[in-house]
């Protein structure tokens, strides 16, 4: 009895720590108003805030508060660029994976809640293109997108989807198009993020 009452304790308390365990990351967030403060960050269950402390200063932000935040993911070996956007009556996180000119955003669908796991596939997101301040649908490039693209480098797009046979209705094959578009376009950005994610299991 004594034994059962130990056990059942110990239990508890390790599954509290647990549940209560916080995983920080190195990153920053930007404020709505465009300050910027580099510390670590971690998320809660759901998302919905962001917990933010260095040496000095410490504060938990609602999404609606952010611009935007970054996290180092040292599984991946990457930076990882996150943005809020107002949508309706709420705020809505997107990941930024093709910077540039027109970057390229994916978000999660609404029937799943993690967007920083790296167990997800690309089947798992919603992908958009910025052009101005549209965002286009992934499904819209052939009409919306790829006429502006190739028209502005007709060689350069078209040489780059025949020489990799990209097909121009298959996500991936799009963000990579895109991923050449704005290398072409924003040389001096990095954009070797895109393989990483797009590899993710």
């Amino acid at each position: 009895m004594v034994l059962n009452f130990l056990f059942s304790i110990l239990l508890t308390l390790n599954s509290s720590t647990v549940t209560d365990r916080v995983y920080w990351h190195e990153g920053a967030v930007t404020l709505k108003n465009n300050l910027s403060l580099t510390g670590e960050i971690s998320f809660n269950e759901d998302h919905t805030e962001i917990k933010y402390k260095s040496a000095l200063y410490e504060k938990t932000f609602m999404l609606n508060e952010l611009a935007a935040f970054t996290f180092t993911d040292y599984e991946l070996g990457i930076e990882r660029y996150f943005i809020t956007e107002a949508e309706e009556e709420k705020t809505a996180l997107y990941e930024v994976i093709v910077e540039g000119r027109l970057p390229v955003y994916r978000k999660l669908r609404e029937e799943l809640d993690n967007p920083f796991s790296n167990s997800l596939t690309e089947e798992d997101y919603d992908f958009f293109i910025k052009k101005e301040n549209e965002l286009v649908k992934i499904r819209d490039f052939e009409t919306k997108i790829l006429p502006k693209i190739t028209w502005e480098f007709p060689f350069e797009i078209r040489n780059f989807v025949y020489t990799y046979n990209l097909k121009i209705k298959i996500t991936g094959h799009i963000v990579l198009i895109m991923q050449h578009y704005n290398a072409l376009t924003s040389p001096n950005i990095d954009h070797s993020r895109v393989q990483k994610l797009l590899s993710t299991r």
